[in-house]
């Protein structure tokens, strides 16, 4: 019987027209080896498939089962091994690892790519006596942007974007490496087989089948591995952030504002925390995003976020019709919407988008739904255009009070908060207080107004006693919020509700 072993081939071996040197790197699915193409007397990087768990090389050269058992899985990845080389053939930029020729022998699969001297950016990391400053940063940053830019434009991610994906040649030109986890966007059944992520540099969208995938996924790792470059360490985990707020605890990672003040500007870090926001639609959508906010020159992309979420839908819908543009308008709100459960949040948010609200059924995952941990976020999504120029984001929360961190992480950012109150609860003046409680700030920055709902089924108590309880509640407050009757179904009544928080500059004094 043949000898087995898991090591690389030995330098001289000679496999097609290449002749190995030696071995650069090893992993758990393959090993890189630098070889020469003895056609065109250049130097090359090979990349092997061996999954070593359930394959081995004999002395023979040729790689082998474990097990028969293991026939369909050890086929199915080296399929995707293949369709990788596949996918990178078809791209020509200087930021993207350029793959020249892939073939099967010895019982398995290579593809050659172009070699250039250098280290991957963990190397780099790990090695340098002193934390990465933004010019050192931007100078990588930038470019993989590029690239990143024109993987999203074939509708492909790259899914597994870390420090030791992104190469530094001499020059100081980066690459990215490694598209093992790049598929198409194309809905559940490539997702739910082609799951492979780095947990310190995943998004939460990656650990859930019902989330959906798109170009800010890639821009949460890259985020992540500009973070690494400040704190030396693996930033904690997207999910393990995701936890925490469920629980109501605070966000465990510190902002890139606070670990990286020393070195890089707050513009820069602001930017780099908004890559890192959980909620995917809070996050930069698209590599332009990005680069506008850091000052640089957008690429001038067609709207690539538009394009995955059509792919991803799975279903008739045409979901790139219901998502906001990539291309923003000048002016845009956040505007939240709580309150009360059965108090009519998501009828308001429909009736008042100019798509349908965006809920599991239509958009799994992408804004919220339904609730599971916190990877879901906002319970609705919809947006309204003010002319051609402004924007309202409008999100609703679910009403049970255990969702309340919901509520506080949608906040953040938000230019007013619309509450809806049953009337036909027996303690909706209980629920109301618990309301103007969590969102104090914004009722004493004048930026709360309330709504009232369904008191043509229950008219008491009535819209008169709300104000007299407000006017009591705000004794030692510096305004009254304003609060109305209304109908859910009315867009009248909640565009009413909405100019109150638009034109009520001047706080009410309010004295004993």
């Amino acid at each position: 019987m043949a000898s087995i072993s898991i090591s690389g081939l030995p330098p001289g071996t000679q496999i097609s027209r290449y002749e190995l040197i030696s071995e650069l790197g090893a992993g758990s699915f393959g090993i890189t080896y630098r070889a020469r193409d003895l056609d065109r007397g250049i130097d090359v990087a090979i990349k092997e498939y061996l999954p070593k768990e359930i394959a081995v090389r004999t002395s023979g050269r040729k790689v082998e089962l474990r097990s028969p058992e293991h026939e369909r899985f050890y086929q199915w990845g080296m399929d995707r091994f293949v369709t990788e080389a596949q996918i990178l053939a078809q791209f020509r930029h200087s930021n993207i690892v350029k793959v020249l020729n892939y073939f099967h022998d010895n019982g398995t699969a290579y593809f050659v790519m172009e070699y250039q001297a250098g280290r991957d950016l963990d190397r780099i990391i790990k090695t340098k006596d002193h934390i990465m400053v933004e010019d050192q940063i931007r100078a990588w940053l930038v470019p993989v942007l590029s690239g990143l830019n024109t993987i999203h434009q074939k509708n492909y991610l790259h899914r597994d974007i870390k420090p030791g994906n992104i190469f530094l040649t001499r020059s100081g030109t980066p690459v990215l490496l490694d598209f093992g986890a790049a598929c198409f966007a194309m809905g559940d059944e490539v997702r739910k087989t082609s799951d492979v992520l780095t947990p310190a540099y995943a998004s939460i969208e990656q650990y859930g089948h019902q989330a959906a995938l798109g170009p800010w996924s890639d821009l949460y790792a890259l985020g992540a591995t500009v973070y690494r470059c400040f704190v030396k360490k693996a930033p904690i985990s997207a999910y393990n952030r995701s936890d925490a707020f469920s629980r109501g605890a605070k966000d465990p990672l510190l902002p890139a504002s606070k670990v990286g003040e020393d070195f890089a500007s707050p513009e820069f870090l602001r930017v780099i925390d908004w890559m890192m926001t959980v909620v995917a639609a809070e996050r930069p959508q698209s590599a332009d995003d990005v680069l506008v906010a850091l000052g640089e020159k957008p690429l001038a992309t067609a709207d690539v976020g538009k394009v995955f979420l059509a792919a991803a839908s799975g279903s008739g819908v045409t979901v790139s019709d219901t998502r906001p543009n990539v291309s923003r308008p000048q002016e845009e709100y956040k505007l939240l919407f709580c309150g009360s459960s059965d108090a009519g949040k998501t009828t308001a948010v429909s009736v008042l988008g100019d798509v349908p609200a965006m809920t599991t059924e239509l958009w799994p995952g992408a804004l919220g739904g339904r609730v599971k941990r916190a990877s879901t976020i906002a319970h609705d999504y919809a947006y309204m255009d003010l002319g051609s120029n402004e924007r309202i984001h409008l999100y609703g929360t679910p009403g049970a009070p255990k969702f309340k961190f919901m509520g506080d992480l949608l906040k953040v950012g938000a230019f007013g908060v619309v509450v809806l109150i049953d009337n036909r609860q027996q303690d909706s003046l209980v629920e109301l207080e618990r309301m103007l409680e969590q969102y104090s700030e914004l009722l004493e920055a004048n930026r709360l107004v309330i709504g009232v709902t369904h008191m043509d089924k229950a008219v008491q108590p009535g819209i008169d006693h709300f104000q007299q309880w407000l006017f009591s509640y705000c004794r030692n407050r510096v305004v009254i919020p304003p609060v109305f009757d209304v109908d859910a179904r009315s867009a009248r009544d909640l565009k009413l509700l909405i100019q109150a928080l638009f034109y009520a500059n001047s706080p009410v004094a309010v004295t004993a």
